[in-house]
């Protein structure tokens, strides 16, 4: 392993007061929470930061997302670099590490704050937020038809099961692994256990899916603190390793760009099959070193295409791995101690960069109940647009 002095790592996570339902509250207001915690937890102050990586608010709109922030948090004179990533939920939690990785690497910047929030419940209630979800379209091929995103997601889910008869057990299977988790999270907006026939016996909402196998609809937000090796030397808390990233457009080994599912060549082909295999191999890393994933839970589907697609089960076994339990918390390869954006939090566009915090809190062994015995090496996957872009990350403890 590297030991420069310039080697970016995380040294601070935070997140906004409360997720779920939390009223009263600007998109802004929960950006400022989450970072103002990130930083604390780093044991910096906000004048040291000199890089501000934000996404978009669905409710809360700014055309210079990044730069409002900055000036709202008031940082914006210290900061040489302010810049929005609206590649959405999935994408941008793992991009926000990538470009902090280039920017301390190639030294625009010692002081990275990576954020995202939104009030996407309270602000937008849950119709309002499928509606924004709708219109996020291809505007002239899907748009007009009006498909909703579970609607979209269920055809991936229809396709795996005509091809490897994964059943319906299997896709309530992942549901209830991440209630499972969410039950030892304090923190989490649903905790009531849950069981297989709770999640078929819930309401449809597009075949085959029902409302438990989909993602929620939150308010809430998480930052991310990334510095030099050198910096973080003389801070108090663990640095945390960012082993390995990797990044891939369009599905399996078709790297054809695309941003709308009519688009996509192949709905169980994805391009986390290339971008977990950038990962591992720039952080020498094997299958069997992972100790825990974390992966975009949206709909129920795809964490079994994400198992598959990055290799740690062969194709059409991901639905089992589930059913069997191999996901949950002592078993094989935990999957989204904290619940997930099944159970957690999903707020719009901070949906995925919960997933950080987690993995960061896991490696340095502070989730009590949930902890990962001995975590020492961990995997972020995520994705944006409809089935487009496919970012890996590979996080390791404290050295």
């Amino acid at each position: 392993m590297s030991s420069d002095a310039r080697d970016p790592v995380i040294v601070g996570v935070g997140e906004s007061s409360g997720v779920g339902i939390v009223p009263g509250k600007s998109s802004l207001m929960l950006h400022a929470e989450a970072a103002a915690d990130a930083l604390r937890d780093a044991g910096m102050q906000k004048e040291s930061v000199d890089c501000v990586f934000t996404n978009e608010s669905y409710h809360d709109y700014h055309v210079r997302h990044a730069m409002a922030f900055a000036e709202y948090f008031g940082i914006s004179s210290s900061a040489r670099e302010i810049v929005s990533i609206p590649l959405g939920s999935g994408a941008s939690s793992g991009l926000f590490i990538h470009r902090a990785v280039d920017a301390i690497r190639s030294r625009r910047a010692d002081v990275v704050l990576a954020v995202s929030a939104d009030n996407f419940l309270s602000g937008l209630q849950r119709s309002g937020a499928v509606k924004a979800l709708a219109e996020n379209r291809d505007k002239e091929f899907e748009a007009p038809y009006s498909p909703l995103l579970p609607a979209c997601f269920a055809l991936v889910a229809q396709r795996h099961m005509h091809e490897y008869g994964t059943s319906l057990e299997e896709l309530a299977s992942v549901a209830v692994t991440m209630r499972s988790h969410a039950t030892l999270n304090p923190r989490a907006q649903k905790r009531a256990p849950m069981t297989i026939s709770d999640v078929l016996n819930s309401r449809p909402v597009a075949s085959p899916f029902t409302l438990f196998m989909c993602s929620l609809v939150s308010d809430g937000g998480a930052a991310v603190v990334v510095t030099t090796r050198e910096r973080a030397r003389d801070l108090d808390g663990p640095a945390i390793e960012i082993l390995g990233t990797g990044m891939a457009y369009g599905t399996g080994d078709d790297i054809r760009v695309h941003s709308s599912l009519s688009q996509t060549r192949d709905l169980l082909q994805i391009g986390t099959k290339r971008s977990s295999r950038q990962a591992m191999e720039a952080a020498g890393v094997k299958h069997v070193d992972i100790d825990l994933l974390m992966v975009y839970d949206c709909f129920a589907i795809m964490p079994i295409l994400f198992l598959e697609a990055a290799g740690f089960v062969p194709e059409g076994e991901g639905g089992a791995f589930f059913a069997q339990g191999r996901g949950l918390l002592g078993a094989d390869l935990p999957v989204n101690t904290h619940g997930g954006m099944m159970s957690y939090a999903h707020p719009g566009n901070p949906g995925g960069f919960f997933m950080f915090p987690e993995l960061v809190r896991q490696l340095r062994g502070e989730c009590g109940a949930r902890q990962v015995t001995g975590a020492e090496t961990g995997m972020v996957l995520g994705y944006g647009g409809q089935m487009a872009f496919w970012p890996t990350t590979v996080l390791g403890g404290p050295q």
